[in-house]
């Protein structure tokens, strides 16, 4: 599906690159997009990355994270899932009724860290942040310059999406892939449309 971001396809206008074989763009049956081009997926990241700072505020790799992959949530946003000592994980965010039990995904308290068991089963954003964030100078909850003034991607976002790339799919693109994508980007705002 060369969706290397694991992305939805958004609800009112489809992502760049992907084959409009409906009005609402190429997709699964789960609604992930189907992308022409793997340059068009990390095209799509840029988009919700900037969609999360213009319209949420998130300015750091962990604020991002947070809302990419929150901690309410199961590892693949399953019903539940096992850890490797064969609990039952549920997810937090889906409503209280499926939060009952033992084992239920959600944020530590602060200054505590995640249990190991905990992100073998559910969503831990501070571990994806510190991914997103390796190799650079900055920490998962430092402000980053994505965009430069010209709307443009920084090389920051390329190194940052490519980690996530790694973290996501386990696939790090080529750098003359991330320039590609680079130089393919134009903003979609599609959360701004009515």
């Amino acid at each position: 599906m060369n969706n290397y971001g694991c992305l939805k396809q958004p609800g009112r206008e489809p992502y760049s690159g992907t084959t409009f074989m409906t009005r609402r763009g190429a997709r699964d049956s789960a609604g992930h997009a189907i992308f022409d081009h793997p340059k068009w997926s990390i095209v799509a990241m840029m988009n919700v990355y900037r969609r999360y700072a213009e319209q949420l505020g998130a300015r750091s790799a962990l604020q991002i994270a947070e809302i990419y992959s929150p901690w309410c949530d199961t590892l693949g946003s399953l019903p539940r899932k096992s850890d490797g000592a064969g609990n039952i994980w549920r997810p937090s965010c889906r409503g209280s009724a499926q939060a009952s039990g033992s084992f239920v995904c959600r944020k530590p308290p602060p200054g505590q860290a995640p249990s190991a068991r905990q992100c073998q089963a559910c969503n831990c954003p501070s571990l994806v942040a510190a991914q997103m964030t390796r190799g650079t100078s900055f920490g998962p909850q430092e402000p980053l310059d994505l965009f430069d003034g010209n709307e443009r991607p920084t090389e920051l976002l390329l190194k940052v999406i490519a980690n996530k790339m790694l973290q996501e799919q386990g696939v790090r693109p080529t750098p003359s892939l991330l320039e590609e994508a680079a130089s393919s980007y134009r903003v979609q705002r599609w959360w701004q449309r009515s």
